[in-house]
């Protein structure tokens, strides 16, 4: 697996651990453990490094889609610090408008990287020069067919 791939698989193990926070904080009555945020906080990090390692080592054309993942996803991340900082170390609850900008940062990063990994542009044309009139493969298989059925070996019209 690449790189790419186990950052992406962490990308996604880090997404489930924060929708399973969310759903906590959503949820009257339900408190989530601080070493469960703890846990989301180690994930995004090793994921982040991850990334910013693909982010080097990967030559493909999707270099810009990677470059605005890595953007998106560091500032989520430090977003993701100042709020745990300011208000889960201090046992204040986070406003859901601080929350709302979170996931929506989140949801944008997973798209961005999403795209990032299953696009992959070739470079160049793989199938090669295509050529026209007698120099194509399909003029030349109709010369054969004719020269092996006795046919005339005339060029098609407006050649």
């Amino acid at each position: 697996m690449t790189l790419m791939t186990w950052a992406y698989l962490l990308f996604l193990a880090t997404s489930t651990g924060g929708g399973v926070l969310f759903f906590a904080y959503v949820l009257p009555g339900r408190r989530f453990p601080l070493i469960a945020l703890v846990g989301h906080l180690i994930l995004a990090t090793i994921t982040m490094v991850l990334l910013l390692f693909a982010f080097r080592h990967n030559g493909s054309s999707v270099y810009h889609i990677l470059g605005w993942t890595v953007f998106v996803y560091i500032l989520t991340f430090l977003l993701g610090i100042i709020f745990f900082m300011a208000f889960d170390m201090r046992g204040r609850r986070l406003p859901l408008r601080y929350l709302t900008l979170h996931v929506s940062l989140t949801i944008v990063t997973f798209v961005l990287f999403t795209s990032a990994v299953s696009l992959r542009i070739p470079y160049g044309n793989p199938q090669g020069i295509l050529k026209t009139g007698s120099q194509s493969s399909l003029w030349q298989l109709i010369h054969r067919h004719n020269s092996q059925h006795h046919y005339p070996a005339l060029p098609p019209k407006g050649l």
